[in-house]
């Protein structure tokens, strides 16, 4: 397969998930408020997110549209250890998330994928991780006014 042919089958793939999920996030309960549905609520951040990543799918598909057939992209094991790895990372943040809390969750996460991106200073991937996992809790705890798991150090807010 080329990497046109990929890229396109890829961002295709995209929008049909996403669209499956932002039909489903119009399944979110609001049954316990009705003021719910207004710009805040269960299924706000979901579908900003959902919807960030539509249009981010929607360029992708348009430059893989505008790609001239080419080369044969090949995959490496080395990256697919990555992706593998990856996909584990993840695996272990869910599983983890609602027991230690998003403090101690959230940036080792973060730092986590930086290195397996091959980030090559620690240092630099460390503080990424802080500041992102910071600015994430702000705007979950005061943008969208929801509590994030506090896990066993109790911390849910910032200020």
């Amino acid at each position: 397969m080329d990497q046109r042919h990929r890229e396109v089958a890829g961002a295709i793939g995209m929008v049909l998930l996403v669209s499956f999920f932002f039909w489903q996030s119009g399944k979110i309960d609001l049954a316990f408020s009705s003021e719910l549905e207004t710009l805040t609520g269960p299924r706000a951040y979901p579908r900003i997110i959902l919807t960030a990543m539509g249009l981010l799918c929607a360029v992708q598909l348009f430059q893989a549209l505008s790609l001239q057939g080419g080369e044969t992209v090949k995959a490496y094991g080395s990256d697919m250890i990555r992706v593998g790895l990856m996909i584990a990372l993840v695996a272990v943040f869910a599983a983890t998330f609602e027991p230690l809390g998003y403090v101690l969750t959230a940036p080792l996460l973060v730092y986590f994928s930086a290195r397996l991106n091959r980030a090559e200073n620690q240092i630099n991937a460390a503080a990424v991780a802080l500041i992102v996992s910071a600015v994430i809790l702000v705007v979950f705890r005061y943008g969208l006014n929801t509590v994030l798991p506090e896990g066993v150090i109790g911390i849910d807010q910032v200020f």
